[in-house]
C-alpha cells in the first residue's frame, strides 16, 4: 500500500524546544507515512532526524532585507518540492515556516503548529495580523497548549474547530536512562555539598534567571547549603554572573552551560524551578517530572497552570503560592497580578524554602510528577497526529 507523503518543516535542526519535539515524533510517524524535513535554514543541524532533509537556504541573514529576499525564495523552492514529489501534507513548526506555509500556492493538505505566544512587540503584532489574514488557509492548527489554543481562536478569529491541541510528547524510560550519564567531577562535587535546585533552558530573558537569582539569594539567608545549577547557554549569561557577583553568592552558583544531556542535572537536583516570563509548553518543566523531581513554576502565560492541575481554570493567575495538585505554582514576574516584582521574588524564594524544609511534602511531589509525566505519552501525541494528517 501506497503511504501517503509528508512534510515536516521548520527553520533549523538547532537545539530549540520546537526543534527537539519535531525530531521525536518524525521517526515515530514514519512507521505510517514516507516522511520528509524541510529547514528554512539549512545551515543549523544539531539533531538527528532519519529521514530525507532538504534545505531551502543557508544561513540567516542578519540584513532584514536580505533575509526577506531569503524567504521569498524558499517559499518558491518549497512549492518546487513540494509539486516535485507530490507532497500531499505540510506540516510547519514555528512562525516563519507557518507563515510560508499558508502563502505557499500548492494543493496539499496545510497544517500549521504553533509552538508560543506571540510577542507583543512590533514583529509580534505584524505576525499576529499576517495570521489572521491568511489562517483560514490552514486546514488544521496545531497548538501546544489548551491556553494557547483559546488564545489563537480569540486573536485571530478563527473557527474553533479548526484548532486542536497536541501537547509535546516524552519518553519517560529513555530520560531514566539518560539521567544515569555522568557529570563532570566539578559537576559532582558541586551536588554533593549543595542541595540544588536546578533551572534548565536558554539564557535569554524570557526566562526570568536574573530574578530566580535574587529569590534564591533570599533562600541562601536561612540555609547556606543550598547550590543553584542553571543549565543552559544564551546572550543573558553576561548579565547573569554580573548580578551573581553583585549578590556576592559565586560559590553557590553553577553554570553549566547547554548540554546535550540535561537530565542527570535534573535527576541528581533537590527542587526544580521554572522562572519563566513565557512559554508556550515548557517541556523542560515535564521532562524534570520525567525525572520525579518536584518542581516550582511561575504561573506564566503557557503551559504551567495547566500540566500542573488535573483541572484548570485558564482565567486563574497565581497572586500568591499555590498548591496545585502535581506542583507549586507562584506569580509569574509579569503585570498579571498586583503584585510588585520584589513581593514575587519572595514568594520564590518561599516556594524553595518550603519545600526544602518539609521531606513528606517534597516526596508527595516527587511522586505526584511522576504521575503526570505518565500522561504526556508519545502514543497520545502520535495518534492525533495521525488522526490530523489522514
Amino acid at each position: 500500500m501506497k503511504r501517503k507523503r509528508v512534510v515536516f518543516m521548520t527553520n533549523s535542526l538547532a537545539r530549540g524546544g520546537a526543534e527537539r519535539v519535531l525530531s521525536r515524533i518524525v521517526p515515530k510517524l514514519k512507521e505510517w507515512y514516507e516522511i520528509y524535513v524541510v529547514l528554512i535554514d539549512g545551515s543549523k543541524i544539531e539533531l538527528e532526524c532519519p529521514v530525507k532533509i532538504i534545505k531551502l537556504g543557508g544561513a540567516e541573514k542578519k540584513n532584514r532585507v536580505l533575509y526577506l529576499l531569503d524567504q521569498i525564495a524558499a517559499k518558491r523552492k518549497l512549492e518546487k518540492f513540494l509539486k516535485d514529489y507530490q507532497i500531499e501534507c505540510l506540516i510547519s513548526f514555528l512562525d516563519v515556516p507557518n507563515l510560508i506555509n499558508l502563502l505557499a500556492r500548492v494543493n496539499c493538505r496545510k497544517i500549521i503548529s504553533v509552538r508560543g505566544n506571540v510577542a507583543k512587540n512590533f514583529s509580534g503584532r505584524v505576525k499576529v495580523y499576517l495570521y489572521k489574514k491568511m489562517s483560514h488557509k490552514a486546514d488544521v492548527v496545531v497548538s501546544v497548549s489548551d491556553v494557547l489554543r483559546r488564545e489563537i481562536i480569540e486573536q485571530w478569529h478563527i473557527e474553533s474547530g479548526k484548532v486542536v491541541t497536541i501537547e509535546n510528547p516524552y519518553d519517560i524510560v529513555e530520560i531514566h536512562a539518560l539521567a544515569e550519564e555522568k557529570m563532570s567531577e566539578a559537576e559532582v562535587d558541586f551536588y554533593a555539598t549543595h542541595k540544588v535546585i536546578v533551572a534548565v533552558g536558554r539564557l535569554v530573558r524570557e526566562k526570568g534567571y536574573i530574578h530566580l537569582l535574587d529569590s534564591f539569594c533570599q533562600v541562601l539567608t536561612d540555609q547556606k547549603d543550598v547550590g543553584l545549577v542553571i543549565v543552559g547557554e544564551g546572550g543573558e549569561r553576561k548579565n547573569l554572573e554580573d548580578r551573581v557577583r553583585q549578590l556576592g553568592i559565586e560559590k553557590n552558583i553553577m553554570f553549566c552551560g547547554m548540554k546535550e544531556n540535561p537530565f542527570p542535572y535534573m535527576k541528581k537536583a533537590e527542587i526544580f524551578v521554572l522562572s519563566s516570563i513565557s512559554e508556550g509548553f515548557p517541556n523542560v518543566l515535564v521532562e524534570a517530572m520525567c525525572c520525579e523531581r518536584p518542581v516550582i513554576a511561575c504561573d506564566c502565560m503557557s503551559g504551567p497552570r495547566e500540566i500542573l492541575y488535573q483541572e484548570f481554570d485558564a482565567s486563574a493567575v497565581a497572586k500568591e503560592i499555590e498548591m496545585a495538585d502535581y506542583g507549586l505554582l507562584v506569580p509569574d514576574f509579569t503585570t498579571r497580578s498586583n503584585l510588585d516584582i520584589k513581593e514575587k521574588e519572595v514568594l520564590l524564594a518561599d516556594a524553595i524554602k518550603l519545600l526544602l524544609a518539609d521531606d513528606k511534602l517534597r516526596q508527595h511531589y516527587e511522586a505526584k510528577a511522576l504521575e503526570r509525566a505518565q500522561f504526556y505519552t508519545f502514543k497520545r501525541c502520535i495518534d492525533k497526529y495521525k488522526d490530523f494528517i489522514g
